[in-house]
């Protein structure tokens, strides 16, 4: 979230285009948009057992929809640091914090943040690197020169049909 509103402002700062925008074309998007809708599930879903009961698994199962397409989508500047951020979110998902090996140990480094961020109390190593990710991603396209592209759509039909 940060990143992104980051990557925004300095995008306007350096000239950027908030239009050029509409020119993205990122595969198996409807994998992001399902990861963050769990994520932000997850978030509200304080009253309901059920979600509180399965959580971890609820969100480990969104973090991998995320990093498939975050594989497929690498050559898009700023993923590959999204990338690593999902999967070291994943790592410390999977090893019980408490007992990773000291070489790992750096993966559970947290800064607390104040209260009046409203996300989260605490930032991770793996979220920073989604963060930075974002905010290179967003930056760089609002600086990508557009000319002679039309806007897209999402998505994108490939058969032709007979000519």
């Amino acid at each position: 979230m940060v990143g992104t509103i980051i990557g925004f402002i300095l995008g306007k700062i350096r000239g950027g285009k908030l239009r050029n925008l509409k020119f993205l074309h990122i595969r198996l998007w409807p994998l992001l948009i399902l990861s963050l809708l769990m994520q932000v599930v997850l978030i509200f879903s304080d009253k309901v057992p059920l979600l509180i009961k399965y959580s971890t698994y609820v969100y480990s199962f969104s973090l991998i929809l995320a990093v498939i397409a975050l594989v497929v989508n690498i050559d898009k500047k700023g993923f590959w640091a999204i990338l690593i951020g999902v999967i070291l979110n994943l790592i410390l998902i999977f090893i019980d914090p408490a007992k990773l090996p000291a070489f790992l140990s750096v993966l559970n480094f947290r800064i607390v943040i104040p209260k009046y961020y409203i996300l989260s109390d605490e930032l991770g190593i793996g979220d920073m690197f989604v963060s930075l990710g974002m905010l290179l991603f967003i930056h760089g396209e609002m600086l990508r020169s557009r000319f002679g592209q039309r806007p897209t759509t999402m998505i994108k039909f490939q058969y032709k049909g007979k000519q």
